[in-house]
């Protein structure tokens, strides 16, 4: 099965870093047929031009082997060391204010 090519980076709120990463990972991943080189060439017309420019550079120089190390490249720039403490902040603060009900609903039977 061909997955189409991922959406264009451009690290805005139309398109996450991990959501491009998941999209990128299984294109390469189902393309059986593509080399080394094929799988850095598609990561390299991915992204947008800040994107780019942290593995273009990298490429042009031979430092990259693997497809893999051009993802691990972005991913180092992209990933937020903070999320996972973050949501957990979040969790914490969440609470009902006085004027909110808990209503508890039942399901419907006889569908």
């Amino acid at each position: 099965m061909k997955f189409p090519d991922p959406p264009v980076f451009q690290n805005d709120s139309n398109s996450t870093w991990e959501d491009w990463q998941v999209d990128m990972e299984v294109k390469l991943g189902s393309e059986t047929t593509l080399t080394e080189r094929e799988k850095m060439g598609c990561i390299l017309s991915r992204p947008g031009k800040n994107s780019r420019a942290l593995i273009q550079i990298g490429y042009l120089a031979g430092k990259y082997a693997t497809a893999q190390d051009m993802m691990q490249t972005l991913a180092l720039a992209y990933n937020d060391p903070y999320k996972k403490a973050e949501a957990r902040a979040l969790y914490r603060s969440l609470c009902m204010g006085e004027q909110e009900r808990f209503t508890l609903s039942r399901p419907k039977s006889g569908a």
